[in-house]
């Protein structure tokens, strides 16, 4: 079969061009050759395609896990309020992939005191995070609300106090929030208290198996006409600060103590360790507030994360087409069927 393929333009050269024989041979073996080498090559290429993750359908990312660290060096998070915002505000994301997994614990109080009126609330935080991206979460307060979080083989389990486990969602972005809303105590602080804190340099340290700057919370003296633009906003909520409601909205956060430690990660400038005490007021005269933290992060065991024992099954009957389904309005139900007469 080759050698027919081969002698092919010969044979139609001479019979059509006689004097232009040569020549033409030449450009039909080349594009005959050219075909097979095609047809003998194509099926080696369709199943390198077919078995070649790289030329197949990329996998989603996932948002548990940072792909690339992006922080600030921990020696420069004393230059200012806003770098160390920066520090303070590293993805977990970013921290799950630097670590390989963590455990972090924090223990937060709050106390708002207004005339003869107090407030007060403490929480406690603890999350075991796999460097694949499962994590187990433990929240609970004195206001006798917790809630217990399980993200496993793409199911998040949640349950409150004295509840039992439920699936409320399979979608990566709902475990994303609650891995992020574990985090944040250090960040809320900055944002309130901003240029008031300084950081007086201690040297390195050793944390959680990683290298640290350690420093020294002391209270910069600044007066109020000296202020930037004060942000407005809850004094404990996770995240940047924010307008309130009734006599504190629109009001600065004034801080007049501050002191502890804080260990920042060298390499990306988070908290690795932080203790703090502080204390500011919301406008002149409204309210005075005192804030705690201890946080800290230290590697976690090499136990996978295990989905819970027991789970409610919880299901949910579809909606009716109709919106009167279940209950219609009388004129719109049938008349009620007639007795016959002298029937029962």
């Amino acid at each position: 079969m080759v050698s027919i393929f081969w002698r092919f333009p010969r044979l139609l050269s001479t019979l059509v061009w006689p004097h232009k024989a040569k020549p033409f041979r030449r450009s039909m073996r080349r594009v005959v050759c050219s075909w097979m080498l095609g047809a003998l090559l194509l099926p080696c290429l369709a199943g390198c395609r077919k078995g070649s993750p790289e030329l197949g359908s990329k996998e989603a990312p996932n948002p548990l896990v940072a792909k690339q660290l992006m922080g600030i060096s921990g020696s420069q998070v004393a230059r200012n309020a806003a770098e160390m915002l920066k520090g303070a505000s590293v993805d977990p994301a970013v921290i799950n992939k630097a670590m390989g997994g963590f455990v972090y614990q924090a223990t937060s109080s709050y106390s708002s005191t207004r005339k003869s009126r107090t407030v007060k609330f403490s929480e406690k935080v603890h999350i075991t995070q796999h460097p694949e991206g499962p994590f187990h979460l433990l929240m609970n307060n004195d206001q006798q609300k917790s809630a217990e979080v399980i993200w496993h083989a793409e199911k998040l389990y949640w349950r409150g106090k004295g509840r039992p486990f439920r699936v409320t969602s399979e979608d990566v972005e709902m475990a994303r929030r609650w891995q992020v809303r574990s985090h944040g105590q250090w960040r809320a602080l900055v944002a309130i208290f901003g240029e008031s804190i300084q950081l007086e340099d201690q040297g390195e340290e050793q944390v959680a198996g990683r290298t640290c700057r350690a420093y020294r919370i002391t209270l910069r003296s600044v007066t109020d006409a000296s202020l930037p633009d004060i942000p407005e906003g809850t004094a404990w909520s996770g995240k940047l600060p924010e307008h309130t409601r009734g006599k504190a909205a629109n009001k600065p956060r004034l801080p007049s103590q501050a002191s502890g430690t804080l260990c920042a990660d060298l390499q990306l400038g988070f908290p690795l360790k932080v203790k703090f005490q502080g204390r500011y007021r919301v406008g002149k005269d409204e309210a005075d507030v005192a804030v705690t933290l201890d946080a800290s992060f230290s590697l976690a065991s090499s136990e996978p994360i295990k989905p819970p024992k027991a789970v409610v099954a919880v299901s949910r009957e579809p909606e009716p087409l109709d919106a009167f389904a279940k209950k219609k309005p009388t004129f719109f139900l049938e008349p009620p069927a007639r007795r016959p007469e002298g029937g029962q």
